[in-house]
């Protein structure tokens, strides 16, 4: 009688023991299985941590999960470079950097192996407005001036009796951006500033002064430009200067 109990016990155990084996093998399978839709979904932590459960689980290791893990968080490492050299590439097309622009865009194709085409149209565009916005720049003073000598050769005045100065010709802003005032004076009913680089802006007051507005350079480097004073007679330019972001 007594071997007969010891067989059956000896007999439950084994059962037990396959069953516990058979549990613990259906879940190891279903932690791999996660693992592999973390990886195909390309979530290296969720990846990574239901690993170092299966780990625990199964008391083992797999070196091939290992090094697709190690290979997602490369990948993943790399998007999150390829995406941030992208965001770079659209800051410095909003301030119509295009060296820059083009710069980064070297970088971003390397990285990712690729090309674009509605970026590289995008630089190409920014290169041609910036070749006019100079060339435009080389010949303003001259149009502006023919413009007024020909309005004073119809009104019969001469030049000399024009009065148009400005209290600075040359401001230099801080990379935060900020407000500046210049003192305009002249003899002409009205006046206006022409030409203003696309972070500049200007607002007359009511006192004489002109206020001249600057963004925010978000850019590591200083970026300069100009602007014209004209009053339908004479014109004076005034140069601007900005910081880089420190």
């Amino acid at each position: 009688m007594k071997n007969v109990l010891k067989i059956s016990i000896f007999a439950l155990m084994i059962l037990c023991s396959a069953m516990v084996y058979s549990q613990t093998a259906d879940n190891s399978d279903q932690i791999l299985q996660k693992i592999n839709e973390a990886l195909s979904q390309g979530d290296c932590d969720h990846a990574q941590k239901r690993y170092n459960v299966w780990k625990i689980f199964t008391e083992t290791t797999d070196s091939s999960v290992e090094s697709r893990i190690a290979e997602c968080v490369k990948e993943e490492k790399k998007r999150q470079e390829v995406g941030l050299l992208m965001q770079q590439i659209n800051e410095s097309l909003s301030q119509s950097d295009c060296d820059d622009a083009q710069l980064y865009y070297n970088v971003w194709k390397t990285s990712s192996n690729i090309s674009d085409t509605a970026v590289e149209s995008r630089i190409a565009e920014c290169v041609k407005a910036k070749e006019k916005s100079q060339q435009n720049t080389a010949t303003m003073p001259n149009q502006i001036q023919q413009t007024a000598d020909k309005q004073l050769q119809q009104q019969n005045i001469v030049t000399k009796g024009t009065v148009l100065t400005v209290s600075s010709d040359a401001l230099l802003f801080k990379s935060s951006g900020e407000n500046q005032l210049i003192e305009v004076s002249t003899n002409a009913k009205k006046y206006d500033a022409y030409y203003l680089p696309k972070w500049i802006k200007t607002n007359k007051l009511s006192d004489g002064n002109l206020q001249i507005i600057c963004d925010k350079n978000t850019n590591s480097k200083s970026r300069q430009g100009s602007f014209y004073i004209y009053d339908g007679k004479k014109s004076v330019k005034v140069n601007v200067v900005q910081e880089g972001k420190r």
